[in-house]
Protein backbone atom coordinates (compact mmCIF):
# COMPACT_ATOMS: atom_id res chain seq x y z
CA UNK A 1 0.00 0.00 0.00
CA UNK A 2 3.36 2.18 0.90
CA UNK A 3 3.30 2.70 -3.40
CA UNK A 4 0.20 4.10 -3.53
CA UNK A 5 1.08 7.08 -1.28
CA UNK A 6 3.00 10.44 -1.87
CA UNK A 7 4.64 12.85 0.52
CA UNK A 8 4.39 16.87 -0.81
CA UNK A 9 5.98 20.02 0.99
CA UNK A 10 8.96 21.82 2.14
CA UNK A 11 8.68 20.79 5.71
CA UNK A 12 9.60 17.69 4.45
CA UNK A 13 13.06 18.88 3.80
CA UNK A 14 13.22 22.21 6.00
CA UNK A 15 12.13 23.06 9.40
CA UNK A 16 12.40 25.16 12.00
CA UNK A 17 12.37 24.80 15.44
CA UNK A 18 10.07 25.93 17.83
CA UNK A 19 6.90 26.01 14.96
CA UNK A 20 4.48 23.69 13.59
CA UNK A 21 5.81 22.63 10.37
CA UNK A 22 3.62 21.44 7.53
CA UNK A 23 3.39 18.46 5.02
CA UNK A 24 1.48 16.29 3.01
CA UNK A 25 0.71 12.79 2.68
CA UNK A 26 -0.55 11.94 -0.11
CA UNK A 27 -3.08 9.21 -2.20
CA UNK A 28 -1.90 8.87 -5.37
CA UNK A 29 -5.17 7.78 -6.59
CA UNK A 30 -8.48 9.59 -5.84
CA UNK A 31 -12.09 8.20 -5.02
CA UNK A 32 -12.72 4.40 -3.93
CA UNK A 33 -9.52 3.77 -5.13
CA UNK A 34 -7.67 5.39 -1.99
CA UNK A 35 -10.09 4.53 0.55
CA UNK A 36 -8.55 3.94 3.46
CA UNK A 37 -5.34 4.14 1.92
CA UNK A 38 -3.87 7.14 4.30
CA UNK A 39 -4.84 5.31 6.94
CA UNK A 40 -2.03 3.89 9.65
CA UNK A 41 0.68 6.38 8.33
CA UNK A 42 3.43 5.76 10.33
CA UNK A 43 5.54 9.12 10.17
CA UNK A 44 9.13 9.11 13.07
CA UNK A 45 12.28 11.04 12.88
CA UNK A 46 15.62 9.91 13.20
CA UNK A 47 18.33 13.14 14.72
CA UNK A 48 19.30 14.97 17.45
CA UNK A 49 15.51 14.89 18.92
CA UNK A 50 12.25 13.25 19.20
CA UNK A 51 9.91 16.03 17.53
CA UNK A 52 6.21 16.16 18.24
CA UNK A 53 4.33 14.68 16.01
CA UNK A 54 0.44 15.13 14.73
CA UNK A 55 -2.24 14.64 12.23
CA UNK A 56 -4.70 16.23 10.61
CA UNK A 57 -6.77 13.19 8.33
CA UNK A 58 -9.17 14.80 5.33
CA UNK A 59 -10.27 12.77 2.24
CA UNK A 60 -7.27 11.33 0.22
CA UNK A 61 -5.16 13.15 2.51
CA UNK A 62 -3.09 13.50 5.79
CA UNK A 63 -1.55 16.43 7.03
CA UNK A 64 1.57 16.62 8.94
CA UNK A 65 2.58 18.45 11.58
CA UNK A 66 5.94 18.57 13.76
CA UNK A 67 7.65 20.59 16.02
CA UNK A 68 11.33 19.89 17.12
CA UNK A 69 13.04 21.47 19.72
CA UNK A 70 16.61 21.10 18.32
CA UNK A 71 18.02 21.79 15.41
CA UNK A 72 20.39 19.88 12.84
CA UNK A 73 19.96 17.20 10.17
CA UNK A 74 17.19 14.65 10.33
CA UNK A 75 16.40 11.28 8.65
CA UNK A 76 12.16 11.40 8.13
CA UNK A 77 11.13 8.16 7.88
CA UNK A 78 7.46 7.85 5.96
CA UNK A 79 6.17 4.34 6.10
CA UNK A 80 3.03 2.03 5.74
CA UNK A 81 2.60 -1.89 6.80
CA UNK A 82 6.55 -1.78 7.06
CA UNK A 83 6.81 -0.52 3.73
CA UNK A 84 8.49 2.64 2.82
CA UNK A 85 6.78 5.06 0.85
CA UNK A 86 8.92 6.66 -2.47
CA UNK A 87 11.72 9.26 -1.78
CA UNK A 88 11.66 7.93 2.29
CA UNK A 89 13.64 8.68 4.38
CA UNK A 90 14.05 12.21 3.29
CA UNK A 91 16.65 14.54 4.46
CA UNK A 92 15.58 16.81 6.72
CA UNK A 93 17.24 20.02 7.81
CA UNK A 94 15.64 21.95 11.01
CA UNK A 95 17.34 25.42 11.88
CA UNK A 96 16.69 27.89 14.30
CA UNK A 97 17.83 28.01 18.11
CA UNK A 98 16.46 26.23 20.65
CA UNK A 99 14.04 27.98 23.01
CA UNK A 100 13.09 26.34 26.04
CA UNK A 101 10.19 27.60 27.10
CA UNK A 102 9.41 26.22 31.01
CA UNK A 103 5.83 28.50 31.35
CA UNK A 104 4.09 26.91 28.40
CA UNK A 105 4.24 23.81 31.10
CA UNK A 106 0.42 22.71 31.92
CA UNK A 107 0.00 20.84 34.87
CA UNK A 108 -3.39 19.94 35.84
CA UNK A 109 -5.37 17.24 37.18
CA UNK A 110 -7.84 16.38 40.68
CA UNK A 111 -4.32 14.55 41.91
CA UNK A 112 -2.58 17.90 41.45
CA UNK A 113 -4.21 19.12 44.92
CA UNK A 114 -5.81 16.54 46.88
CA UNK A 115 -5.56 12.77 47.15
CA UNK A 116 -6.94 9.56 49.15
CA UNK A 117 -5.25 7.07 50.80
CA UNK A 118 -4.88 3.99 48.89
CA UNK A 119 -6.26 5.42 45.73
CA UNK A 120 -5.06 6.09 42.86
CA UNK A 121 -4.51 9.99 42.43
CA UNK A 122 -3.69 11.50 39.00
CA UNK A 123 -2.01 14.71 37.18
CA UNK A 124 -1.64 15.64 33.88
CA UNK A 125 1.49 17.36 32.42
CA UNK A 126 1.45 18.92 29.18
CA UNK A 127 4.54 19.99 28.08
CA UNK A 128 3.49 19.79 24.04
CA UNK A 129 4.03 24.02 23.39
CA UNK A 130 7.01 23.97 25.57
CA UNK A 131 10.09 22.47 23.81
CA UNK A 132 11.41 20.44 26.55
CA UNK A 133 12.66 17.09 25.33
CA UNK A 134 14.06 16.28 28.78
CA UNK A 135 13.25 13.08 31.42
CA UNK A 136 10.51 13.85 33.76
CA UNK A 137 11.63 13.67 37.49
CA UNK A 138 8.90 13.38 39.96
CA UNK A 139 8.94 12.71 43.45
CA UNK A 140 6.73 13.50 46.59
CA UNK A 141 7.15 14.72 50.16
CA UNK A 142 5.01 13.62 53.12
CA UNK A 143 4.56 13.52 56.63
CA UNK A 144 8.20 12.36 57.95
CA UNK A 145 6.96 9.30 60.48
CA UNK A 146 4.50 7.64 58.92
CA UNK A 147 6.86 7.68 55.32
CA UNK A 148 9.59 6.21 57.63
CA UNK A 149 7.00 3.14 58.48
CA UNK A 150 5.09 2.54 55.37
CA UNK A 151 7.33 3.96 52.89
CA UNK A 152 6.62 7.23 50.02
CA UNK A 153 3.69 6.67 48.09
CA UNK A 154 4.04 4.76 44.54
CA UNK A 155 4.69 6.78 42.03
CA UNK A 156 4.34 5.93 37.89
CA UNK A 157 4.62 8.34 34.81
CA UNK A 158 2.91 6.84 31.50
CA UNK A 159 3.07 8.91 27.92
CA UNK A 160 -0.74 9.35 27.39
CA UNK A 161 0.14 11.29 23.76
CA UNK A 162 2.88 13.35 21.97
CA UNK A 163 3.65 15.88 24.19
CA UNK A 164 1.25 14.79 27.21
CA UNK A 165 2.13 12.48 30.64
CA UNK A 166 0.11 11.10 33.38
CA UNK A 167 1.42 11.23 37.24
CA UNK A 168 0.02 8.57 39.04
CA UNK A 169 0.36 7.93 42.61
CA UNK A 170 -1.14 6.06 45.79
CA UNK A 171 -0.03 7.51 49.23
CA UNK A 172 -0.21 5.25 52.01
CA UNK A 173 -1.46 7.09 54.81
CA UNK A 174 -3.14 10.93 55.39
CA UNK A 175 -1.41 14.50 55.78
CA UNK A 176 0.56 17.29 53.74
CA UNK A 177 2.41 16.40 50.82
CA UNK A 178 4.49 18.36 48.27
CA UNK A 179 4.40 17.12 44.60
CA UNK A 180 7.80 17.59 42.57
CA UNK A 181 7.58 17.96 39.11
CA UNK A 182 10.40 18.51 36.62
CA UNK A 183 12.24 17.91 33.14
CA UNK A 184 16.20 17.38 34.28
CA UNK A 185 17.17 20.71 34.76
CA UNK A 186 14.09 22.43 34.27
CA UNK A 187 11.85 23.52 36.87
CA UNK A 188 7.80 23.68 36.32
CA UNK A 189 6.13 26.40 37.62
CA UNK A 190 4.41 25.87 40.54
CA UNK A 191 5.99 22.98 41.93
CA UNK A 192 6.11 21.55 44.24
CA UNK A 193 2.50 21.67 44.61
CA UNK A 194 1.18 21.21 47.85
CA UNK A 195 -0.89 18.13 48.21
CA UNK A 196 -4.04 17.42 51.00
CA UNK A 197 -4.42 13.47 51.44
CA UNK A 198 -7.14 12.47 53.21
CA UNK A 199 -8.67 8.96 54.42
Amino acid sequence: MAHLLEAQGDALFNGVTGEWNKFFIKARRRGSEAEGVTQAVIVAFDGPSKPIIRFQYKPDTVIVLYKAAVCGDYKLEISKGGEKINGSPFKCNIKGSTVIRPEKIKVEGAGLTDGKVNKLSEVIVDYSESNVTGVIKVSMEGPTFPMLKYGKPQICVVEATEGIKKIQYTPKFAGKYKLHVGFDDVKVNGSPFPVNVTE
